[in-house]
């Protein structure tokens, strides 16, 4: 494995441990609520909009975990696929996975949506830069 298929790989299971984390987050918040009966089964069996605020904003942050990531492991898929992994696109990975932590972080704390917007689409022009990159780079080696 080169070293660039390594970095791709730490920063693949960096994207993964943010999912993770956000998902673990959001079981520390719901599980006490339902246990003390704040928030009863039924009421939330069907719609999650029952939840309250805070839980709800986790749970919106982790659904967003499967938006924008997966076209990011589709594009470190095709990398692995065929054992290439252009520089730039490393480089817009990094730069990705970091700007979902920044989106992660502010999404569950402050929620403040400008700035969430900011790092979201960041992540955005990251991913599309890499994707690009990608594709020419594939289009001209293989």
């Amino acid at each position: 494995m080169s070293g660039f298929e390594k970095l791709l790989l730490l920063i693949t299971f960096a994207q993964v441990a943010l999912t993770f984390g956000v998902l673990f987050y959001l079981g520390r918040l719901r599980l006490p609520l339902v246990q003390a009966g704040e928030v009863k089964v039924a009421d939330i069996a069907l719609h999650d909009g029952n939840w309250p605020e805070k839980s709800q904003q986790v749970s919106n942050n982790f659904n967003n975990q499967f938006q924008l990531p997966v076209l990011f492991y589709a594009a470190v898929a095709i990398c692995f696929a065929v054992r290439f992994v252009p520089g730039i696109f490393l480089l817009c990975a990094f730069g990705f996975v970091l700007s979902r932590y920044v989106h992660a972080y502010i999404h569950c704390t402050t929620n403040r949506v400008y700035r969430r917007f900011y790092a979201y689409f960041a992540g955005l022009v990251l991913l599309t830069i890499g994707w690009i990159d990608l594709v020419i780079e594939l289009m001209l080696v293989l």
